[in-house]
């Protein structure tokens, strides 16, 4: 079940496992929609510009401390949508938590991680796309070789 809230500037939805924070002024679901991945005959264009940002955590505690400095960048449109799995309790122990934030473009993405520093997160690695492009197109580093400079 699916249980959505809309607030001021965001909508936070909760599928049983993730928790996702949306912006409203952005229109991110439709940048890049599919009827199911498996079915593309060739990576997406979307592909090329969406980025995530990682956020390791160990305890939910940790998480919803980092969620509350990351709510006034999504409510100034600085972060257009993110996610955490920090309400699940299964496994947790072993395996920590994430936050997720998208960004759309290199630029954004640097300038994200750059402010995201000066607030105190200093380690926030970044990849590209979804695990299920992955398993179909190959590494997601391989995906637009001569765009990387790493």
């Amino acid at each position: 079940m699916i249980v959505e809230k809309d607030f001021r500037d965001f909508k936070v939805i909760y599928d049983g496992y993730w928790t996702r924070f949306r912006s409203k002024s952005y229109d991110w679901d439709n940048r890049c929609r599919f009827e199911e991945i498996m079915r593309l005959p060739s990576l997406p264009e979307c592909a090329r510009y969406c980025w995530k940002l990682l956020m390791f955590r160990r305890r939910p505690q940790e998480v919803w401390e980092s969620v509350v400095l990351l709510l006034p960048l999504l409510s100034q449109d600085e972060i257009q949508s993110f996610k955490h799995n920090g309400d699940r309790l299964f496994d947790a122990q072993r395996e920590g938590y994430v936050i997720v934030i998208y960004t759309w473009g290199e630029d954004q993405r640097d300038k994200l991680k750059q402010k995201l520093h000066r607030i105190g997160f200093t380690s926030v690695p970044w990849r590209r796309g979804c695990k299920a492009f992955e398993q179909r197109f190959g590494p997601w580093r391989t995906w637009f070789k001569y765009e990387l400079s790493l």
